[in-house]
């Protein structure tokens, strides 16, 4: 992750692939804050300086 936020997305998705066999994950990147709702069991959220991604399946 990077200041970046299509860097960012881009990156984290590439890395969700690999790890997961190529399982792919939405991912949502923003700068600010983030507010949202999701219904699901497998997700990650993270934030760097002023960056905060979300990736979920």
């Amino acid at each position: 992750m990077d200041e970046d936020v299509a860097r960012s997305k881009r990156s984290i998705c590439e890395a969700i692939q690999l790890a997961f066999g190529g399982l792919k994950f939405d991912v949502i990147c923003v700068t600010g804050d983030l507010s949202y709702t999701v219904h699901t069991k497998r997700y990650c959220e993270m934030t760097k300086g002023n960056v905060t991604c979300f990736a979920f399946r």
